[in-house]
């Protein structure tokens, strides 16, 4: 009798532990499968920053509507493209048009490339500014004396960019006018003002307080990690000129997502979302300017197709 007990017993607790194996390859199974953008399996979203309140706001305001994200942040923002081309995110909101296209050209990622990357919605414009070393007394454009050192990005599109805005504040001469394609080899020495150094941009902040710098050029995100404001600039190019579109901050995805019903409804969402907009320019010191009613998705997709084929035709 105690033989055929033990044999019961050992078959149901056999019973109990694989119901339980069941129950639980189960679970793991749904959250396999969980419909995108669920809290179970949230929208992998790239962003620079991180610690800015913007993205704080914009999170709630999604999961409102039932989307729920993971952010990852990046410090560079190519690393971020990079990511999104690999698969490891789903939608990245840190880089303008310009520094898109390039990434795509540069890697030779076209239409048909599982890694090509398009832009599906706009943000706003922010404007480079220029910051003074306040250690050598700078504080307008006017102490910048000749022979002066000025650093800025040394990623493609931002050394162009701010190659133009120190040529507006009549600190270089550019050979030709300067374009948006622009580098250091097309600075005219004889004409210019200043030299010019090219840095990583997280590394502008920290060089402000080097002797052998009286300025640096760089954006927002990397100006506020040394604590200091956007609005502390020396000079800013016109964030809202014809010029300054190829700068338009954007939603990037892969190629093969831009019909992607639930990415085209997390820039609708952002685009009429006014808490979140007024953040981002309350972030910038009314600097930026806000660019989801003047540039469309449709726009943008004629800008990064003519962006891509001035970059493609100069190399």
């Amino acid at each position: 009798m105690n033989g055929v007990f033990k044999k019961i017993v050992g078959f149901v607790a056999s019973v109990v532990l694989l119901l339980g194996v069941a129950v639980s390859l189960s679970a793991c199974g749904d959250n396999q499968t969980a419909a995108k953008g669920s809290k179970d399996n949230p929208i992998k979203f790239g962003v620079v920053g991180l610690a800015d309140e913007q993205w704080t706001i914009l999170k709630e305001d999604l999961e409102k509507e039932g989307i729920y994200v993971e952010y990852s942040n990046f410090t560079d923002y190519t690393q971020g493209l990079i990511a999104l081309s690999e698969g490891s995110l789903d939608i990245n909101q840190s880089v303008h048009a310009f520094l898109l296209s390039n990434y795509n050209v540069k890697n030779g990622y076209a239409a048909g490339n599982d890694k090509y990357l398009r832009a599906i919605g706009s943000k706003a414009v922010f404007p480079l500014g220029m910051y003074p070393n306040i250690s050598r007394g700078v504080k307008s454009i006017d102490d910048i004396r000749q022979g002066d050192t000025v650093v800025i990005p040394n990623d493609a599109s931002n050394t162009a960019r701010a190659l133009l805005e120190l040529q507006d504040a009549g600190l270089v001469v550019l050979k030709d006018g300067g374009s948006p394609l622009s580098t250091l080899t097309d600075i005219d020495s004889d004409a210019s003002k200043v030299n010019v150094k090219t840095v990583d941009a997280g590394q502008v902040p920290p060089l402000l307080s080097d002797p052998q710098i009286v300025a640096g050029i760089t954006n927002n995100d990397h100006i506020r990690s040394i604590g200091i404001q956007p609005s502390e600039s020396i000079y800013l190019a016109d964030p809202s000129s014809e010029a300054s579109k190829v700068y338009t901050n954007v939603f990037a995805v892969r190629a093969s997502d831009t019909d992607n019903e639930l990415y085209k409804k997390i820039v609708r969402i952002a685009s009429n979302d006014k808490r979140w907009l007024d953040e981002v320019v309350l972030e910038s010191a009314g600097t930026a300017v806000v660019t989801v009613d003047t540039v469309s998705p449709e726009d943008l997709s004629v800008l990064q197709d003519k962006i891509e084929a001035n970059i493609r035709a100069k190399n």
